[in-house]
């Protein structure tokens, strides 16, 4: 029976773990290494730890561990074949973003467009994938991002990423791509006027993807406000009576805003029936713990 993964434990952990067996091996033989050759090394084992517990992550595993390339989850999505990059709107490329800003954005753009390739490039390192990438832990983004993390080394005004939509091959097969100032660029698409039907099918993307970060923002705001509930106040003020059987009036109608978003969610599919439940439980008992004016 195998082990049951603990969920606690992050990819980010799981990375620092292998780093420190690889340095600790390393220091038993007097062996002189080179800390970037090490996070390389820490980043190509990555892929074999991803679903197993942290535990697992001992100096004699390491020694014995073998790269495995991460792949994308792949994720089948009615009516966004007929999509191609080139009618996917501009704003997915008209911004500039820095290498830890990239990860969460390319995530956005595979699972509303998860039948357009991938390509992110910078002057050493490149990645190229199809499919919806569901979270960012654990994921060849998260992968990917350590790894330009070693090559700017600090200098990360100066690689920033921008993009474009590109085609190449015999058939120019149309692709999404990101990369620093510094490489070579693809041969830009030339616009052109899209049907209404392909133009209905982006505007349901479009929406799947604005419900899914609007869900995002309220599940922050709710947090700030929780966490600004539990700061001390400098001038503690006595409660009146009405004040204390007073609901926020903020309160019931986020509770029912957030739960409005979930359904859209669930109905774009989105999340899964179990994935919706516990979400909604989740919903219920956050809005629970608060309520009172104080």
């Amino acid at each position: 029976m195998s082990k049951k993964v603990n969920k606690k434990h992050i990819g980010v952990e799981k990375y620092n773990r292998i780093l420190q067996m690889l340095i600790a091996n390393a220091r038993k033989i007097d062996f002189k290494y080179s800390f970037k050759d090490f996070q390389r090394k820490a980043s190509e084992l990555y892929g074999g730890y991803r679903n197993k517990s942290i535990k697992t992550i001992t100096a004699k595993s390491v020694v014995e561990a073998k790269p495995v390339e991460l792949k994308p989850t792949q994720r089948k999505y009615k009516g966004v074949t007929r999509i191609n990059a080139i009618d996917v709107p501009n704003r997915w490329f008209d911004s500039i973003w820095n290498f830890f800003q990239i990860g969460e954005h390319l995530i956005d753009f595979s699972q509303a467009y998860p039948t357009i390739p991938i390509v992110i490039k910078s002057e050493e390192n490149e990645l190229s994938f199809v499919g919806a990438i569901e979270k960012y832990d654990g994921s060849i983004l998260q992968e990917f991002t350590e790894k330009l993390r070693i090559e700017f080394d600090g200098n990360y005004q100066d690689n920033t990423f921008v993009g474009t939509k590109g085609q190449k091959g015999k058939g120019k097969r149309q692709f999404a791509f990101w990369g620093t100032e510094n490489v070579d660029f693809p041969s830009v698409i030339e616009p052109r006027q899209i049907s209404a039907e392909t133009k209905e099918l982006v505007d349901k993307r479009e929406e799947l993807i604005d419900t899914k970060r609007k869900l995002k923002k309220l599940e922050k705001k709710v947090i700030k406000q929780g966490e600004k509930k539990l700061l001390p106040k400098v001038k503690p003020v006595k409660p009146t009576l009405k004040k204390i059987t007073k609901r926020e009036p903020t309160t019931l109608k986020d509770k029912n805003r957030a739960k409005e978003l979930l359904i859209e969610e669930f109905k774009l599919g989105l999340i899964t029936k179990k994935e919706y439940r516990i979400k909604i439980k989740a919903i219920d008992e956050m809005f629970d713990k608060g309520g009172l004016i104080k």
